[in-house]
Order: structure tokens, then sequence, then C-alpha cells
């Protein structure tokens, strides 16, 4: 009555015209018309719509989007990075808010844009890039070392900082984002450098004819200051960052917290771990010579 229903199909030459009915446009040009409008009941009588069912009043989209016969709503927010970060809205979110809709109205679905759907797409590029400049760092310390075992030592501070990343995101009570793991990428290229310095000192101390325990001990000892003012100096040419409270800041704090705490916390673990590291690479190759002379 109101939109029209396709009578019928008349050919004009080439072109096809569709003819519709419904009513007139006076009975079809106003809410009240809607609501006088008469409907058929199965006994043939004619009735009210009004009589029929409750209408109610409120606002439609401008335009109905349909995918594969379902229709479509999308969603749109902006969020306050000052309040709340994007990670913890999607939980809320996915964790409160969209299963008591799924109750509501089954048959619902949701994907999710923006933010998310953006670390979705990002992050296997970033991991595959990761590990090649990972394999790069390896390939050029293997060069370097004339070793193919010493680079993983090396290698290895790099977990030490993704720990010192997460407590940091703890204390400050930030979530993990996307910013975050560009932070801990680029901590992976900070952190190598204590662990890489004790390592060459050994290796130039061996290189002099010291044993192996009292050249890992000297290395502690020689490289602990430097080591220590180069975090230092990074952790406190980034704090400004953290400590910042403007709008404009707060995206690029969790990068950060991942740098600046990564690397403080980081390098204190790998001054206790990559020594022991290296003494267990001798034991390991001394087992190894004495399996080889032995056979």
């Amino acid at each position: 009555g109101f939109l029209g229903a396709e009578a019928l199909r008349v050919q004009r030459g080439r072109d096809e015209v569709r003819v519709y009915v419904r009513l007139p446009d006076a009975e079809r040009d106003s809410l009240v018309d809607l609501s006088a409008y008469r409907v058929r009941t199965p006994t043939g009588e004619f009735v009210p719509l009004h009589e029929l069912a409750d209408l109610s009043y409120g606002h439609a989209s401008p335009t109905l989007v349909r995918e594969d016969g379902r229709r479509v709503t999308t969603v749109f927010a902006d969020v306050d990075k000052a309040i709340v970060t994007g990670q913890q809205v999607n939980a809320r979110l996915l964790d409160e808010v969209l299963p008591r809709l799924r109750e509501q109205i089954p048959g619902l679905t949701w994907t999710l844009g923006g933010e998310q759907r953006e670390q979705q797409q990002t992050l296997p590029s970033l991991a595959r890039n990761f590990l090649l400049a990972v394999f790069g760092m390896y390939a050029m310390l293997a060069l370097a070392f004339r070793n193919y075992v010493q680079p993983f030592i090396v290698i290895a501070s790099i977990p030490f900082g993704l720990v010192g990343a997460t407590i940091g995101h703890l204390l400050l009570g930030l979530s993990f984002g996307l910013t975050s793991l560009f932070g801990i990428v680029g901590l992976s290229g900070i952190i190598v450098n204590g662990s890489l310095v004790l390592v060459d000192f050994v290796n130039e101390e061996r290189a002099r004819g010291t044993p192996v325990r009292e050249a890992i001990i000297a290395a502690a000892k020689a490289r602990f200051r430097p080591i220590l003012l180069t975090t230092v100096t990074t952790f406190l040419g980034i704090f400004p960052l953290i400590i910042e409270r403007s709008i404009q800041a707060q995206f690029l704090i969790p990068l950060g917290v991942s740098i600046a705490v990564g690397v403080l916390l980081g390098t204190v673990l790998l001054m206790m771990l990559t020594p022991a590291l290296a003494m267990l690479e001798e034991d390991l190759a001394q087992r190894w010579r004495a399996r080889r002379s032995a056979g």
C-alpha cells in the first residue's frame, strides 16, 4: 500500500517498464495514513492498523545495507585514550555488551573494525619483519664473532627486554596495543647492545689467554658501569614522554614504556643471565670436545 508491489513489466522498445500498484499520494503521505491503513483479517474484514499493532516512532537509518541477505549496521566510536584504551573498550564489548545483545537479538553476529582490525592486519607483517631483523642481527654477529653459538647469547637478551616491557605496562596500568608492539620491536635493537658489549669483552680477554671463567667475571666488572650509564641515559631520555599527560602524547606512551622500562629492567636481567649463558656455552663446548676426543 505504501511502498508498492510490482504488478507487471511492460516492454517498450528496448526498455522494460515496471508497473507498481500502491495507494494514491493523498492516502500515504503522513503517519496518520499509516495508522489508519486498513488491513484484511483472516475473516475477510478490514481493520485499522492501530487496532492490530502498537505503533512507536523512532529514528531510522537513511540507507539499509545488506550483506548475503543480512542487514548490516555499522557503529562508530572514538576512544578518549586519556581515560581508556581501545583494547579495554573491545574487551568490555566482547565480554559484556555483545553477549547481552545476542540474547535480545537471536542470530546477531558482529565483526570488529578500526584499531582491532588494523592490529589483525599489521601483526602478521610485523612478526615477519621482526624475524627477518633478528636473522639479520644473527648473521652480522656470526660474521663478527666468527662463531655460530655466541650470537644466540646476544639475541637471548631480547626476551629480557620483553619481560621489562610487560612489567612496565603492568605497573602503569597500560594494556598492550599496536604502539606497544612497535616499541618492543625497537627495544630489541637496543637491548642487545649490553649483551654484545659483554660477549665482545669476553672474546678479547680470551684472545689474551685469560681463562674463560676469569674472562667472564672481568667482562661483568669492566662493562657494568658503561652498560648501566647507557641504560639509564636511554631511560631518562624517554621518561618525559611517559609522564606527559597531554592528549597528543597518550598515543605514544605505550611505545615509550616498552622502550624505556624494557631497556631498564631488561639490562638488569641480562647483566645476570648473559655471563651465565656464556659460561654455559663454554661448558657445552668442553663436553663436546671431550666426547670427540673420547670417540
